[in-house]
């Protein structure tokens, strides 16, 4: 077991290293665009950005996750699988795209050019085969992929803010990105397994994703930039363009508990599958720690340094998001104990219950959505996103049968920081001190994580002193 758990760490490092590239790339770029363009042209390339990844996850059907887990089962099928997904995704998501320009053009008629770009970007986000490259554990595959992609994000960004200052021109460079991504995925791919293009028997598979496809529209509703749309509606594309410079930080925070999610599953799937549940239980249980300690870590330097960061960043109108920064940092640390624990039912085959916290938080977060921020503008938006964030990591915990007294100090300690977080964000004065508090509970979570298995310490304070 200390084997796989060095091995899912060594996959966690290989995805991070080339996803890191890829996002360190993509941020670049965005902090061009946002220098380039005007906020309201900047709110307007986020929210095209926002409606292209709805229209691929109400594609999505499933698919990826369940032929990511097909595939670390069974890798001689992953030819039939490459080629059958790919091309069933490409017609949903054409077909989603195809009404949303069309509604579009009605109500929204100047910016259709743009909405067509944000479609392309969509299509070449469904041809992908990242996650074909996760389930044959060829990590370093989906890296260099990733990080093609964010180069040629950067490249476009340098291009557009010398040549043009238009919304549609700089989604053209995101769009152009990910048609990267997908073609060196799958010219590296086809040397791998002979693809198998076709839709002829996906229907057994297509009902086997059906929890997987709500889960995915559940968890887009409150991980996508619903509140940036909220935003621009309520307020102005202005403060939509505002909160999207935290934002894009924050997707940036989140990848450690997300990477860390994708690369436990294909070892967790063997294990279920040879009925090792107790070995799965582990491996899991031994990572939250570390990862709730680098979740705090971040939270305590975005109450300490946030709104001097998005000064530095994108310009010094940014800073006034810096309280929503704050509230979006504290999601991050819930997000990282709790899509790996979810993430690690998809292994077991208990799709519906990664369904239920999916659910749960979808309601929690378009309900809040629309309650905080047409009063509280970014900082609702960010408050909105932590709660559900958090309502997502109890009922996954639950559901995985790990919220108990194992995991106590874990779920007090994110609780704690996350309320002292609230207190930042709406009021002067508290940055230092709730900062350096946070640090020091994510230093002593992570001293436990990496040193000791949790269970053991935990059990013996509660038996007393004279435990052995």
């Amino acid at each position: 077991m200390r084997d796989q758990r060095r091995q899912i760490a060594r996959y966690v490092w290989q995805l991070l290293s080339g996803e890191l590239a890829n996002k360190v790339l993509r941020f670049a770029a965005l902090v061009v665009f946002a220098r380039a363009l005007s906020p309201n042209n900047f709110g307007l390339v986020n929210v095209a950005i926002a409606l292209s990844g709805i229209a691929l996850v109400a594609s999505s059907l499933g698919l990826p996750d369940l032929g990511a887990r097909d595939a670390a089962v069974a890798p001689e099928r992953a030819g039939w699988l490459a080629g059958h997904v790919a091309v069933t995704r490409v017609l949903a998501v054409g077909a989603v795209a195809s009404v949303g320009i069309l509604v579009a053009a009605l109500v929204w008629p100047s910016h259709t050019l743009l909405l067509i770009m944000a479609a392309a970007m969509a299509v070449f986000m469904a041809a992908s085969g990242d996650w074909l490259a996760r389930g044959l554990e060829r990590m370093s595959l989906a890296s260099a992929a990733n990080a093609a992609g964010g180069l040629t994000v950067l490249a476009g960004s340098l291009v557009v803010a010398t040549l043009s200052s238009s919304a549609t021109a700089a989604l053209g460079a995101f769009a152009l990105g990910e048609c990267v991504v997908a073609a060196v995925l799958w010219i590296s791919l086809h040397r791998l397994s002979r693809v198998e293009f076709g839709v002829r028997g996906m229907r057994a598979m297509l009902h086997r994703a059906r929890p997987l496809a709500v889960s995915s529209l559940a968890i887009y509703s409150y991980y996508a930039n619903f509140d940036t749309i909220i935003l621009a509606a309520s307020h102005s594309n202005r403060q939509a363009g505002l909160y999207s410079a935290p934002y894009r930080l924050f997707l940036v925070l989140n990848l450690v508990g997300v990477f860390a999610a994708y690369a436990m599953l294909p070892t967790l799937a063997r294990l279920a599958d040879a009925r090792g549940q107790a070995d799965a239980d582990w491996l899991v249980r031994s990572a939250l720690a570390v990862l709730a300690g680098y979740g705090l870590f971040t939270l305590g330097l975005a109450e300490l340094k946030g709104a001097d960061a998005l000064g530095a960043l994108f310009g010094a109108p940014f800073r006034e998001a810096s309280g929503a920064f704050v509230l979006l940092a504290a999601g991050v640390a819930w997000y990282a104990i709790g899509y790996p624990a979810g993430y690690s039912l998809i292994a077991l085959g208990e799709n519906a219950r990664f369904l239920r916290g999916a659910a749960t938080a979808s309601v929690i977060s378009i309900g809040l959505d629309i309650a905080l921020i047409p009063p509280l503008g970014m900082s609702g938006a960010g408050l909105a996103t932590m709660l559900a964030f958090a309502a997502a990591a109890l009922v996954w915990l639950s559901a995985r049968g790990l919220l108990g007294r194992q995991t106590l100090p874990i779920v007090a300690a994110l609780i704690g920081t996350s309320g002292l977080a609230v207190t930042v964000a709406f009021s002067d004065g508290a940055e230092s001190v709730s900062g350096a508090a946070t640090l020091a509970v994510s230093v002593a979570l992570l001293s436990i994580g990496f040193r000791f298995r949790l269970s053991r310490i935990w059990s013996r304070v509660l038996r007393g002193p004279d435990a052995r």
